[in-house]
């Protein structure tokens, strides 16, 4: 043992270094300091880091949305260098940042080399539990307490709710639905979304929405008066702001029990499936609470 050096001082350092170890999809990355300016190739990484009170410095932006960004960041937002899209990320305009870290994930795997050569490359899974998201950029940006104050205040609140929409449903069934390609598309309880729903919050999905490995199936229109939920979570947004018309006139719709008592209700993408981060998260929780309380 180094003279000076108490077990305990050694044990402390050794932590303070694994903390600054990033373990990413292509192995491990050591933080030697906090990146000051930060591109990142995911906007749901946008989500993490102003929940964490940072700026991107640069950010990919969505194809499907007109402002570019979700709009429930765009009050958050400064000065951020736009950098193509999610599939498309602008190299050239990358490297005119040059930023001290990149953010991307498995959809730019096969630029990871040229992301590589204009700065150091993080690639994090996109489909990861946003708890473990946030703390591993909470990390990488040194707002560790930041994050795990956020995730305490997130547990308090849907610990909460979930008491309260237990005693006021008393297990009546909810469901995730859009329409898509002339079928209605059905998120089940494998969606990420329903970590928060049928997870955190204790919401009952109907059995045909139960399944541990597909996050979603396809079923005709037809098939929602074997679904029959209590209540339906419609998602819109992008090029879909509203139900089509072929859908609300039809006969099916219009009796289904859901409809005829009103237990519809309208959930922006965004919001709901797009960008899983704290922010969007808790506006999901808090949207539950405005509708069943």
């Amino acid at each position: 043992m180094p003279v000076g050096k108490s077990a305990s001082e050694l044990l402390n350092t050794a932590f303070r270094r694994s903390l600054r170890t990033i373990v990413h999809l292509k192995g491990e990355f050591p933080l030697a300091r906090l990146p000051e300016k930060i591109a990142v190739l995911d906007p749901q990484f946008t989500d993490h880091m102003l929940a964490l009170g940072v700026q991107p410095a640069g950010s990919v932006t969505v194809s499907g949305d007109p402002a570019g960004f979700p709009e429930y960041l765009l009050g958050s937002l400064r000065e951020v260098r736009t950098l193509g899209t999610k599939n498309e990320p602008n190299l050239k305009g990358l490297q005119a940042l040059a930023p001290d870290l990149i953010l991307c994930t498995e959809f730019q795997k096969s630029i990871y080399g040229n992301l590589a050569q204009i700065a150091p490359t993080i690639m994090l899974k996109r489909n990861h539990d946003w708890k473990e998201t946030l703390r591993i950029i909470g990390r990488i940006v040194g707002k560790e307490i930041e994050a795990e104050q956020i995730l305490q205040r997130y547990k308090q609140k849907t610990g909460r709710l979930k008491t309260v929409l237990a005693a006021k449903l008393h297990g009546q069934s909810v469901s995730v639905i859009r329409p898509q390609d002339n079928h209605i598309r059905l998120h089940t309880s494998a969606h990420r979304t329903a970590a928060i729903l049928y997870g955190d919050l204790g919401l009952c999905p109907p059995k045909q929405a139960v399944h541990r490995q597909r996050t979603s199936s396809m079923i005709p229109l037809e098939g929602l008066r074997e679904l029959d939920a209590d209540h339906y979570f419609v998602l819109t947004g992008g090029k879909l702001d509203t139900w089509p018309d072929e859908v609300q006139n039809t006969a099916t719709w219009k009796n289904l029990r859901a409809v005829l008592q009103e237990h519809v209700y309208p959930a922006k993408m965004s919001m709901w499936i797009a960008y899983y981060g704290p922010i969007a998260l808790n506006r999901v929780v808090d949207q539950v609470e405005e509708v069943f309380l």
